[in-house]
């Protein structure tokens, strides 16, 4: 469902917009990142979204509750209960499913705590049990934890998430058949001083493998040590840790390392297979991370830090013999709050060997410049890397049964990319394989100015009242020997040979009296240009919009709003995905505030489109009423509903965005909601949203949403 993502960047949760972290295309389901938010090999990306089976009527509710009894003892309870019943197709089954859960903790004792908790699940396939109990006892300087767990075959949480790091523990390939499954864990912490203690554990997990996990450690002030060993099946993985870092003054030197060792079946339960398992895994698997690390001024306004990285990768098959191995280097530079300024630097230069011939270089550079004041704010951040992107493969057929043909335009006898092109008579089809790779350097510029002249020259100028919001956002993948990355080229749009895949986006906007209290204009401009050779058969889109928006307050509980913009989109070609729009859309919008907690706002919106390519036009027209009834101290209730009437020249159905997103006809959509506290410690939230549109099936969404707090 379009606007349902969330976006997480290594566990933090990103905002959507244009200046915000990234942008989403809904229609070829592409996230673009804005050249502040920097993705690496080493990023760990998670986009959660939402998804309506046209098929299945969807239902999920629950409720959980807590009390205390005494002093130190608790008790609660979770009850979940999901259902999907088909809607109009007779031919697909319902499911049911549903969990209960009661857990309680118990504190005799300020320094000791025991909890447990016991779950029953029921689905179609079956009942299952689960089993969990925990404690915890801390002395002076001793500590002593535990942890038991059990499930049966058919248990089934309702747990939906990546549950990497619990996977981890026990080796990263979790069972994939439904068993019943067994842990057991115990852990000690020894304090001998300030921040020097030892750690010890001991577990064992029984599934469709057993595996045994021990682990040591020692903390100091100046570093750690780990040592981990889990025994899986007819193998083993071994983990060593540490790290060493003293400070000189005002110069931090370090070192860190980490080996990992698997044989047998510990291969499969090693880091390095936890994403995926290889059809063949090799008989043994050795890794090795040496990192040495310097920095310079640290917790001061500027600092430098140097870091060089070592990685060794060996597997065995028959004998040892290596596979891969390579030398990282980083320099990072950053000064902060110098006279407004702000700067950071980073350079990164990797050089890798896979086996005994073929090595790769790569590349990474960032740089970021920026200034603020009262009124004006600048900032410049740009990114240079090699990367590998995906290339389409070309496959011979025979003749007459193919779409492209081969033409060796430079006589080297090599079959380029660009040298393929369509042809009724063709040889060739075009198929893409993501397991190959080209490399390739991408560029990204990111610029932004704000200035507010109010605050900036004062109220006495003439320009007070003006204030501008300028971006470009810019980024550019190329072919390796193109030389069109640079900072200087990627504020123009180019398309020719070479270029992998382009994207630029340029917006102004310009205030009129920004914060005036009786009215306000605002006047915007952009330009958007795009291109990847992946889709759409590697045609240029572009996108041109300029728009004003003025608002009016005649009254103090009046206010009245006007829009109105003028848009221009295409994609070359002439296939089924090539389109010339030009669109024009207006809205007039009234918003009324009374003195009895009512806020009542009507829209009416209208817009013409016109596909030239297959002389389409589209009209559309809109009313949007809404209101909201405060209830002060308490919540709100709200209320929206949206209706648009379509025509067009054509009873095709529209596509590419035309009309908003409307279908012919009468298109409704609504929205009911309410969120009510009904004490200090009791709160409620109630959604309902409907949606209609011609010839579709009635989608409905409801949430009710009860919180107690004892």
């Amino acid at each position: 469902m379009p606007e349902s993502e969330r976006v997480y960047l290594n566990g933090r949760l990103l905002r959507r917009g244009d200046g915000a972290d990234y942008t989403v295309d809904y229609e070829r389901g592409h996230v673009a990142f804005t050249p502040e938010i920097p993705i690496g090999v080493e990023s760990r990306v998670i986009v959660e979204y939402q998804v309506i089976d046209a098929g299945m009527r969807s239902r999920l509710m629950g409720i959980e509750s807590r009390v205390s009894l005494a002093e130190g003892v608790s008790v609660g309870t979770t009850l979940i209960r999901e259902s999907d019943r088909p809607a109009l197709s007779p031919g697909i089954t319902s499911v049911h499913r549903q969990l209960g859960v009661v857990y309680a903790t118990y504190t005799p004792w300020s320094n000791a705590r025991i909890s447990g908790e016991f779950a029953l699940s029921d689905r179609d396939m079956g009942s299952g049990r689960g089993f969990r109990m925990d404690g915890a006892w801390k002395a002076r300087n001793f500590e002593v934890t535990g942890r038991f767990r059990q499930v049966g075959a058919n248990f089934e949480a309702f747990e939906r998430l990546d549950r990497g790091q619990a996977a981890g523990r026990w080796g990263w390939q979790a069972d994939t058949a439904r068993t019943a499954q067994r842990e057991g864990e115990m852990a000690v912490r020894w304090d001998l001083g300030k921040a020097f203690f030892v750690t010890g554990e001991y577990g064992r997990h029984l599934g469709a493998v057993r595996t045994d996990r021990k682990s040591v450690g020692i903390h100091s002030p100046v570093g750690m040590y780990r040592y981990e060993s889990l025994g899986r099946g007819s193998g083993g993985t071994r983990r060593h840790e540490g790290q060493v870092e003293v400070s000189v003054g005002g110069i931090v030197p370090g070192f860190r390392f980490s080996l990992e060792n698997g044989v047998g079946d510990g291969v499969g339960s090693s880091s390095l297979f936890y994403a995926t398992r290889p059809r063949v895994l090799p008989q043994g698997i050795d890794k090795q991370e040496l990192v040495w690390h310097m920095g310079v001024g640290e917790r001061r306004n500027w600092s430098w830090v140097s870091e060089l990285k070592y990685r060794k990768f060996r597997q065995r098959e028959t004998v040892w013999q290596d596979s891969l191995r390579g030398w990282l280097h980083t320099h990072r530079a950053q000064m902060t709050n110098w006279r407004g300024w702000i700067f950071s630097g980073s350079y990164t230069h990797g050089k890798i060997h896979i086996g005994r011939e073929h090595q790769q270089m790569t590349h990474l550079g960032r740089v970021r410049l920026g200034h603020n004041r009262p009124g004006s704010s600048h900032q410049i951040t740009y990114r240079v890397s090699s990367t590998r992107v995906s290339q389409p493969i070309f496959v011979e057929v025979a003749s007459g049964l193919g779409e492209y043909i081969w033409e060796d335009a430079n006589g080297d006898g090599l079959r380029d990319v660009e040298e393929f092109v369509p042809d009724v008579d063709g040889n060739y089809v075009r198929v893409y394989d993501y397991g190959q790779f080209a490399p390739a350097r991408d560029g990204a510029l990111g610029m932004r100015v704000e200035i507010d002249f109010r605050r900036l020259i004062g109220d006495e100028h003439i320009l007070s009242v003006v204030a501008l919001d300028a971006s470009l956002r810019a980024e550019r993948q190329i072919a390796v020997g193109t030389r069109h990355a640079a900072p200087w080229d990627l504020f123009g749009f180019d398309a020719d040979a070479g270029i992998l895949g382009a994207r630029r986006d340029g917006l102004v906007r310009l205030y009129l009296f920004r914060y005036h209290r009786r009215g306000s204009l605002r006047l915007t401009a952009r330009v958007r240009d795009q291109v990847n050779r992946a889709l759409y058969g590697g045609a240029a889109e572009v996108f041109v919009q300029g728009g004003v928006l003025g608002k009016l307050r005649p009254v103090n509980r009046l206010e009245l709003e006007t829009e109105f913009d003028l848009g221009h989109r295409a994609r070359e070609g002439a296939g089924a995905f090539a389109y010339r729009i030009d669109g024009a859309n207006g809205a007039l919008r009234c918003a009324f505030r009374s003195a009895h907690k009512w806020y009542l706002r009507l829209g009416v919106l209208s817009g013409r489109d016109w596909e030239r390519i297959r002389a389409l036009r589209v009209w559309h027209a809109g009313v949007q009423p809404e209101v909201i009834y405060a209830l002060p101290g308490r919540g709100r209730l709200r209320g929206r509903l949206d209706w648009t009437r379509v025509w067009a020249t054509d009873t095709a159905p529209l596509f590419l965005g035309l009309a908003r997103g409307n279908r012919q006809g009468q298109n409704w959509a609504w929205r009911l909601g309410m969120d009510y506290r009904f004490g200090k410690y009791v709160s409620a939230r109630v959604m309902y949203d409907g949606r209609v549109r011609p010839a579709r099936q009635t989608i409905h969404l409801g949430r009710v949403e009860m919180r107690a707090v004892f």
